[in-house]
């Protein structure tokens, strides 16, 4: 469930700033990877603990 919301969460406010500053479509791009890469993140910590 983390993982969708880090890349959803990344993705709205990507789309946001495409919205507010008429990046379209690099900031919702840009924040989906950045999303995704957070979820990578999490991923990474959760299998050095085991």
């Amino acid at each position: 469930m983390g993982m969708v919301m880090s890349v959803l969460v990344g993705g709205g406010i990507g789309y946001g700033l495409d919205v507010w500053l008429g990046w379209a479509p690099w900031g919702m791009v840009v924040g989906g990877v950045l999303g995704f890469l957070a979820a990578m993140r999490q991923v990474w910590k959760v299998m050095q603990k085991k």
